[in-house]
């Protein structure tokens, strides 16, 4: 048995369960800015923290797309790649941003393998991703799907 059909033996034997949970990263205004720049979303909710203090948040908060894109950091921190090195992100079934994700908070990812099917050579992994603000507070919850090749 090849280490790749290995992996997903291996990886099928654990849906269900929780396989790991990133480590805290700080949300910075720096961060949020720099986000804004590379998309071109100067949203001031965003990037001006003044203007931020009279909406309706009540501080500047980050973009859900950036907290939406620490999620491939979020995977190897908590040891998502499950052994495999080659992994294509497929997409999402779905995504909500539930809460606010203020400038100051601190994020990180928690992930459950929910499914595992064979998929053009390699396998289609879903896992069920919550994101938490610090302390507690649920941010955002998705249905990611990442494709892995041997």
């Amino acid at each position: 048995m090849s280490s790749f059909t290995e992996a997903v033996a291996q990886a099928e034997q654990r849906i269900g369960t929780q396989i790991g949970m990133s480590d805290w990263v700080p949300i910075t205004q720096d961060k949020v800015t720099a986000f804004g720049g590379l998309t071109l979303d100067f949203d001031p909710h965003h990037i001006d923290p003044r203007q931020a203090a009279d909406g309706p948040f009540g501080r500047a908060v980050a973009h859900g797309f950036m907290v939406l894109s620490l999620l491939t950091h979020f995977l190897y921190e908590a040891g998502g790649e499950l052994g495999f090195t080659q992994n294509v992100n497929y997409g999402f079934d779905r995504v909500r941003f539930v809460a606010p994700v203020p400038v100051g908070s601190e994020v990180r990812g928690e992930f459950v393998l929910r499914e595992v099917q064979p998929k053009n050579g390699g396998a289609l992994i879903t896992f069920d991703v919550t994101v938490r603000c610090a302390p507690e507070t649920v941010a955002l919850v998705a249905e990611w799907k990442v494709l892995v090749l041997p």
